[in-house]
């Protein structure tokens, strides 16, 4: 319908009618409202289609004001990104409302002409390699086709993490859903699940004004992180009281190799370090040994254990292992980087880290990180007597 015709021919039609007995509509004060006084149906039905029309009119001017916020911000946005590609000495002299207080005019404190000291250098390579691994998670997440995430600041590198975090969700036009703030941003990998995931830990996410801490996956905060916000000011301890939990964004299908050769500050040490086999078992017999015991019948399929990397002490490390039919069909596979045997009974538990499920070509990284696979009722005395390690 054509909205302006609409609005015109509901005021033509207003115009034609009968006004009220005992009231003058054209000599009525302005100041008073409108007049609701209407003697028929006729009357308020042509008030009603004068309503609809106003507000079909807002509606679309909200809509577009909306579309104008939304264009002016992502403009924002790039022409912050050119200016940061520009050198130091050719961009222009940031704006008054941006200078942090600083009154028009004002000059900035004078700077040492002298050598900077071991600390100095020291901040500026920390800085510069912040600035530095910012391009490249940004410069990855595009080449994995990841557009709901964008990182606006990182922080320093800690200790197999970067922190303190926010980033921007958009939708899938490119539109701003919500800011995400965390303390710290860590990197987990699975090279058997071909997957990674970020970890945002300490957090929470601002959506229209209303906060949402991240979910709780481990115990409450440590002594030292209490100690920390004690000693708090008031106000950065109310900020911080609202950061909590671990938000997870997995990666399902990504190689893990180029992010650690890019960014091997992000993973933890023991990730980096980790050892696949020390020698002590033959990884062959292992699996032919545990094959056999899967291949009991078993009332709802088996499962069949199709490569081993190799055994720690009792770690099993780079493990696929796939779920079988009645009929010799896969149905489901996992992948994870190490897990732990262990009997409960009549119950065999294999807990999973560091790994993935696929079903149906469809490969979705284990929730926390963790996955434990039970096989119940198994003939217990004969898996003791395989002595597989980390069963006793």
């Amino acid at each position: 319908m054509n909205l302006p015709r609409v609005i015109a021919v509901s005021l033509a039609l207003l115009s034609v009618a009968s006004p009220v007995v005992g009231q003058d509509r054209s000599t009525k004060s302005a100041t008073e409202g409108p007049d609701l006084s209407f003697g028929d149906a006729d009357d308020w039905r042509l008030r009603e289609m004068e309503l609809m029309a106003r507000i079909r009119g807002l509606e679309l001017e909200l809509v577009q004001e909306r579309n104008l916020r939304v264009e002016r911000e992502q403009e924002w946005m790039e022409f912050t990104k050119l200016l940061a590609l520009l050198p130091e000495e050719k961009r222009p002299q940031v704006p008054g409302f941006l200078r942090n207080g600083k009154q028009k005019g004002e000059e900035s404190e004078p700077t040492s002409t002298g050598k900077p000291n071991a600390e100095e250098v020291e901040a500026q390579k920390r800085l510069a390699r912040a600035s530095e691994i910012k391009t490249i998670l940004r410069a990855y997440l595009r080449a994995e086709g990841v557009r709901a995430l964008d990182l606006l600041e990182v922080g320093l590198v800690g200790d197999g993490f970067i922190g303190p975090i926010v980033a921007r969700q958009l939708d899938e036009n490119g539109r701003f859903l919500s800011t995400l703030v965390a303390d710290r941003l860590r990197l987990e990998k699975s090279r058997s699940g071909f997957t990674l995931t970020m970890v945002l830990e300490d957090g929470y996410e601002r959506r229209t004004g209303r906060i949402w801490p991240f979910p709780v996956e481990h115990a409450p905060a440590s002594k030292d992180v209490e100690a920390n916000l004690e000693s708090s000011a008031p106000s950065t301890t109310a900020e911080q009281a609202k950061r909590t939990g671990v938000l997870r964004i997995p990666l399902a299908g990504v190689s893990p190799g180029p992010w650690i050769k890019a960014l091997p500050e992000l993973f933890s040490a023991e990730a980096l370090g980790r050892q696949v086999n020390d020698g002590q078992h033959d990884a062959l017999a292992l699996r032919f040994s545990m094959n056999q015991l899967l291949a009991k019948p078993r009332q709802g399929g088996r499962w069949r254990l199709i490569s081993l990397g190799g055994v720690v002490g009792t770690q099993w490390h780079d493990l696929h292992l796939a779920e079988l039919s009645l009929d010799g069909k896969v149905v489901r596979r996992i992948f994870a980087d190490q897990g732990q045997l262990s009997m409960q009974g009549d119950n065999l538990m294999f807990a999973l880290e560091s790994g993935a499920q696929e079903r149906a070509g469809q490969r979705t990284s284990f929730l926390a990180g963790r996955y434990t696979l039970v096989l119940t009722q198994v003939d217990r005395e004969a898996w003791l007597r395989a002595s597989l390690p980390g069963l006793k």
